[in-house]
């Protein structure tokens, strides 16, 4: 009864660490609404702005009623994409209780980040069953792991750095927690495949009642978490197939319940990362693929061990002490961290065409404190066997004192992680200060009403004053498709710019300008204070004023016209 009543309080402990660190996690909204001036709209930002007006965009469209995402950042007709049907459902269920995109966004994430860390107690539980010290260090761990600084500035300059170049890596606090909620329910989804495997690993004929379900549940959260990110499912089968084969060695069940549980696992996923990889062909993730490749990732083996910062100090004695353990969770999970670090330093990223980073992920990086934590355990098994003559206190006494010099050793990388995001404003990849998260009113307004706005499907495009850098905001307010404005997901982009330059520099003569406009499909033009162009609007008979207010005036295309002269 004691144990169950400990083991009680330990989830509520788990609980309560779990819902401080995502209210930490979106530390930057805290700040930016505390800091909201007046006569604004605060979009909640926590993320790079590109991104994050990206997915509030999809979350408008399924607020509308779309459960496939149509390309609204670039003029060209493109067929819808199912890749981000999770955000249109979040946008969706928003819209039934009455939630902005903005706020979605932001309370789905709080969730979700609050469900994934409970789930990655429930996996230390399943690892550490018969050692508490083992779990809840363990948790706090996961919470607050963090790079190691340089040393050599450390000595000489006298100040904390901090490795900056983990892009993608869940190494950073803040990163391994998650800033978008898509990205969050695959942690989600890649936790609740690890369980439900591990569960058909041990079905047997005592049990095999539960087998259908069981099986059913794995092959939907396979084909789940393969069409969320098939990139850890090639991570995840090596260590299942190796879990399987040391579960067939320590189990009398034999082979049948582990070839079982990887074929269903297999066959399920398979197909789904199949399908979704055909989505990469499509011209938008073309083109974001290759930006993505050009981006610096450094997979040094050296700096990868910093980034993991005091739990590589306790892997290698890890890995003597999986060979041992009785964990059937703990061998999953540490083989899942160990194929991760191995496709993460191999060329094999690469060769693939795609970025070592994408194989790091939140996971993954539970395994690697599980591994640390066994690590941990067997050293002080050891000191414990050396000084057993002399009664030091209670028998996990090093284990206790491991975990407090690891917590200690991760606290500035964590405190300085958590400083940053309570200046987000000095961040210039959030733009926290900028016209991104404070949208005045008149803008928005304005964007509002655009939105009640019938579209035309001839001229469905929006084009936006190229002196007033709203566009990337146009989708999410108006539900409307803008000519450019994205850095990745705009096609052509320069030439793009060039046009839109020349458009509202008043370079074109009226019948190049209507043909550009046609050629483009732009039914609507959002001008703001550019001197002359109101002007020149007038001398355009295709034009007409259908808005104004202090900052904004809205054009809407008429033409054609007949009689016009074509270029």
């Amino acid at each position: 009864m004691q144990k169950k009543q400990h083991r009680v309080i330990e989830w509520i402990c788990a609980g309560c660490l779990a819902i401080l660190a995502a209210v930490a996690n979106q530390a930057p909204v805290f700040v930016g609404w505390f800091n909201q001036p007046p006569h604004t709209v605060f979009t909640a930002s926590i993320q790079y702005w590109a991104d994050y007006f990206l997915y509030t965009a999809q979350m408008a469209e399924g607020a509308a009623g779309q459960l496939w995402y149509t390309q609204r950042f670039t003029g060209e007709p493109l067929p819808p994409t199912w890749m981000y049907w999770f955000n249109n459902v979040l946008g969706w269920l928003g819209h039934l209780v009455g939630l902005s995109p903005f706020a979605v966004y932001n309370t789905a994430l709080f969730l979700l980040v609050s469900c994934s860390l409970v789930l990655v107690f429930l996996v230390l539980c399943r690892s550490f069953p018969d050692d508490p010290a083992a779990r809840i260090g363990g948790f706090l761990l996961y919470l607050i792991g963090s790079p190691l600084p340089d040393l050599s500035v450390l000595l000489n300059q006298h100040r904390l750095l901090f490795p900056d170049d983990l892009w993608f890596s869940p190494a950073p606090v803040f990163n391994r927690l998650g800033g978008v909620p898509h990205q969050v329910w695959q942690t989600i989804l890649f936790l609740l495949l690890s369980i439900m495997f591990i569960k058909a690993l041990k079905l047997t004929s005592r049990n095999s009642s539960a087998a259908p379900k069981t099986y059913l549940l794995l092959a939907a959260i396979s084909m789940l978490a393969a069409s969320a990110n098939p990139l850890p499912i090639l991570v995840f089968l090596p260590a299942a197939a190796v879990t399987g084969l040391w579960s067939a060695f320590r189990h009398t069940s034999g082979y049948k319940p582990a070839l079982t549980a990887l074929l269903i696992t297999g066959l399920a996923a398979l197909p789904a990362a199949w399908l979704i990889n055909r989505e990469f062909s499509s011209p938008i993730f073309a083109a974001a693929k290759v930006w993505e490749l050009r981006q610096y990732v450094n997979t040094g083996f050296r700096h990868f061990l910093v980034s993991l910062g005091p739990l590589t100090l306790f892997l290698p004695f890890g890995l003597f002490a999986l060979v041992r353990t009785k964990s059937t969770t703990a061998v999953l999970f540490s083989a899942t961290a160990i194929v991760s670090a191995a496709f993460f330093l191999s060329p094999l990223p690469r060769l693939l065409g795609t970025v070592p980073s994408r194989y790091q992920f939140p996971a993954g990086y539970a395994g690697l404190t599980i591994l640390a934590l066994l690590g941990m355990q067997k050293l002080s098994r050891t000191l414990r066997t050396v000084v057993e003559k002399i009664r030091l206190g209670p028998g996990n006494l090093f284990l206790i004192l491991f975990l407090a010099g690891a917590l200690i050793l991760d606290l500035p990388g964590s405190i300085a992680d958590f400083s940053a995001r309570l200046t987000p404003a000095g961040d210039p990849v959030l733009l926290a200060g900028s016209l991104y998260a404070y949208v005045p009113n008149p803008v928005a307004g304005a964007l509002t009403w655009l939105k009640g706005q019938p579209d035309n499907p001839l001229r469905p495009v929006v084009m936006v004053d190229s002196g007033m850098p709203i566009e990337i905001m146009v989708p999410v307010f108006t539900d409307k498709t803008v000519f450019n404005g994205h850095p990745i997901h705009t096609l052509h982009p320069d030439e793009k710019e060039r046009l839109r330059q020349m458009f509202f520099s008043r370079s074109l003569r009226s019948s190049d300008a209507e043909a550009f406009l046609q050629q483009n499909r732009i039914g609507y033009i959002i001008a703001g204070t550019l001197q002359g162009f109101p002007l020149y609007a007038q001398n355009l008979p295709f034009l007409s004023k259908i808005y104004k207010n202090a900052m904004i005036t809205i054009y809407q295309v008429t033409s054609p016209v007949p009689g016009i002269e074509k270029p």
